[in-house]
């Protein structure tokens, strides 16, 4: 389990997998600062899944972005399963986005969405599973972004692209 390994064990390991070809067998598995430092420069967005309640996992990241000057509100977003966990980084940066994962929406009413989200402070969802532009237009209507996971084709991107999902988390 990477939970039992060291940051540098984790770090020094290869970040490849069999489908990444033989370019990539030399890329190591950042760390969260090494992440950050390359928002410098760059249009990129940071997106920071929130996994373990355990080891003060949230003031290390905390910490991780703050001590970056390019983290800022508009560069990160973070995800999390554990709606204690988007509470927590909430209310330690509460001008970050931070939106809570859902899976199988197509078995959870918009409405029971909505209030999970709310129940922790989430400023957005990001769902995986059959959905359609009327939830998607309930969850935009609280006041919460909706985002969707993960897309690994264009026939699934297409379907999703409806008015209102603002993104692709994949």
């Amino acid at each position: 389990k990477i939970t039992e390994l060291t940051a540098d064990v984790v770090t020094n390991t290869a970040a490849t997998a069999a489908w990444t070809g033989s370019g990539y067998q030399d890329e190591k598995v950042p760390s969260l600062a090494e992440y950050l430092s390359l928002l410098n420069g760059s249009s990129i967005k940071a997106v920071i899944e929130l996994k373990s309640t355990t080891n003060n996992v949230i003031d290390a990241v905390v910490a991780a972005v703050r001590a970056e000057p390019a983290a800022t509100k508009d560069r990160v977003v973070f995800i999390s399963f554990t709606a204690a966990l988007v509470q927590q980084v909430r209310a330690a940066l509460p001008d970050y986005p931070a939106w809570l994962l859902a899976s199988n929406v197509e078995n959870v009413p918009a409405a029971t969405l909505i209030a999970n989200a709310k129940a922790c402070n989430a400023t957005g969802v990001d769902v995986i599973g059959t959905f359609d532009a009327a939830y998607v237009a309930a969850v935009k209507a609280a006041g919460l972004a909706f985002v969707t996971w993960t897309v690994d084709s264009v026939e699934t991107a297409a379907h999703q692209a409806f008015p209102g999902v603002a993104g692709i988390t994949t």
